[in-house]
C-alpha cells in the first residue's frame, strides 16, 4: 500500500473534503492511503504553514479561498508567490478554479503555466467523485493550450502588449491519440542500435552535448537547463539551449540571459541543431522535457514513442544526460526503468538530480545522484576535468554563479 500526505487550502465551507480524501483507498487497482496533514482556509495561514512544515506529496488549492479578500487580484498574486516558492520542492500542486470566473482567471492561469504548473481544473462545484482524478491525474501544456490561446485573443482585443504567448495559433486542433498495435516495437532499443551505426560524436567537433529530461511532469528540466546554461556561460563557455519538446517555455525568459536560447519551429529541430553544431558553442544543452512517460512501477508507456523517435535518437547521441525528478515514493519508483535496462548501458554518463534525495533512495539505486542543479554542475565539471574553473564556484564567486535563475 502506498501512503501519501495531502495539504488542503480550501474555503471554510469545504472543510469536509478532508473526510472525502481520506476515504480514497485505491487508484488504478493499486491500494493507496491518503492522510490530510493540514487544512488552511486563507492565504495567510497557508503561507505560515509552508514556512513551518514539511512539504507533503500533494497540495490541493481551491482558488475560491480568495473570495473573502477585497482585492482579489492582489490575493492571486500572493498565492502565485507562495506557489512559486514551493513548486520545485517535490509536492504536486493541484489548483481548482471556479468555472464561473474562467475569463477573469485567464491571466492567473497564464502565470501558473509559466511556473510549470499544469494541474489546474475548472469546476462549477465540488464533487467528491472528481477528487481521485484531480489528485492523481496529470496534465501537460498541450492540455491547457486552449486557455493560453483564449488569453492571447483577449489581450489582442484589448490591445495589450503580449509578453508570453507570441507564436500560438488561434485555432488549436484537438489532439488525436493514435491507436497503437498490439505488437509494440521496442523503439528505444532500435534507436540505440541506430546510434551505433551513426556515431556522430559532438566531442570530435570540440563540443559537449547534454540531454536534460524530466522523470515526472513539472520536475524542472527546463529550469535545470537554464540554470546550467547560465552558469556554464558565466564560466566562459559559450552555451546554447535548444528546446526539443515542442514547448514554448523558453519564450518566458527575460532578455538579460547570457546563454543562447533556441526554440525551433515545427519541423526545424534537425536544422537548428545542425546550426548550433556549426556555431562556436562549447556546450549545447537539449531540453527534452517529458521524453519518457514512465509509470510509478518503472514501466515505460510506449503509446507515444513513435512520435518521439527523432528526439530519442538525439537524446542517446548526447555525451551526458541529466534526469530531473522527485524523491517521493510515487516518483522514485520510476528509477527502476533505468536499472538493468540494456538501452541504458552507459548509465555512468547520467546524472540523476532528485529533489529531496534521501539516503534510502541513494542506497537502493546504484546511480549517480545529486539533489540540486549546482551539484550536478560540479559533477559535470569534475567529469570533464575542468578543475581550474571549478575553483571559481567556491565562496562568493560560487554564490554569484548560481544567481541567474529567473532574476
Amino acid at each position: 500500500m502506498k501512503k501519501y500526505t495531502v495539504q488542503l487550502v480550501v474555503p471554510s465551507d469545504l472543510r469536509g473534503i478532508k473526510q472525502e480524501i481520506e476515504k480514497i483507498q485505491s487508484y488504478r487497482s493499486e491500494q493507496v492511503f491518503l492522510s490530510v496533514s493540514g487544512v488552511c482556509d486563507n492565504i495567510k495561514s497557508f503561507q505560515d504553514w509552508v514556512q513551518l512544515n514539511e512539504v507533503p506529496n500533494f497540495i490541493l488549492i481551491f482558488e475560491r479561498v480568495l473570495l473573502a479578500r477585497a482585492n482579489r487580484e492582489k490575493a492571486r498574486e500572493e498565492l502565485l508567490t507562495i506557489i512559486s516558492n514551493i513548486c520545485f520542492r517535490g509536492s504536486k500542486i493541484i489548483c481548482i478554479l471556479s468555472e464561473d470566473a474562467s475569463e477573469e482567471l485567464l491571466p492567473f492561469v497564464n502565470e501558473l503555466t509559466k511556473l510549470g504548473l499544469q494541474n489546474f481544473y475548472f469546476a462549477k462545484e465540488f464533487r467528491s467523485e472528481n477528487l481521485v482524478d484531480w489528485i492523481f491525474g496529470e496534465k501537460s501544456l498541450q492540455d491547457n493550450m486552449c486557455y493560453l490561446v483564449r488569453q492571447t485573443k483577449f489581450d489582442k482585443e484589448k490591445e495589450v502588449p503580449i509578453e508570453v504567448i507570441k507564436e500560438v495559433p488561434i485555432e488549436v486542433e484537438k489532439e488525436v491519440i493514435k491507436e497503437v498495435p498490439v505488437e509494440v516495437e521496442k523503439i528505444v532499443e532500435k534507436i540505440v542500435e541506430k546510434k551505433i551505426m551513426v556515431p556522430t560524436d559532438a566531442k570530435l567537433m570540440g563540443k559537449i552535448t547534454l540531454g536534460i529530461f524530466n522523470l515526472a511532469r513539472g520536475a524542472g528540466a527546463t529550469t535545470t537547463a537554464i540554470s546550467l546554461a547560465e552558469n556554464l556561460q558565466s564560466l566562459g563557455y559559450d552555451t546554447a539551449v535548444i528546446s526539443m519538446d515542442d514547448k514554448i517555455d523558453l519564450h518566458y525568459l527575460d532578455k538579460k540571459k547570457n546563454a543562447a536560447y533556441i526554440i525551433p519551429a515545427p519541423g526545424e529541430k534537425r536544422l537548428k541543431l545542425l546550426e548550433a553544431y556549426k556555431n562556436d558553442y562549447k556546450f549545447i544543452l537539449l531540453d527534452f522535457g517529458n521524453l519518457f512517460d514512465i509509470l510509478p512501477t518503472g514501466q515505460l508507456k510506449t503509446d507515444r514513442l513513435t512520435e518521439k523517435e527523432y528526439e530519442i535518437e538525439e537524446f542517446f547521441r548526447c555525451n551526458y544526460k541529466i534526469a530531473v525528478g522527485f524523491s517521493d515514493e510515487w516518483n522514485a519508483g520510476k528509477l527502476n526503468y533505468f536499472i538493468n535496462n540494456p538501452a541504458f548501458d552507459n548509465l555512468e554518463t547520467f546524472i540523476f538530480s532528485i529533489r529531496g534525495l534521501t539516503d534510502r533512495i541513494a542506497k537502493q539505486y546504484n546511480l549517480n545522484f545529486c539533489s540540486s542543479t549546482d551539484t550536478a554542475l560540479e559533477i559535470l565539471l569534475m567529469w570533464l576535468g575542468i578543475e581550474q574553473n571549478r575553483e571559481r564556484l567556491k565562496g562568493k564567486d560560487r554564490k554569484a554563479a548560481f544567481s541567474f535563475l529567473f532574476n
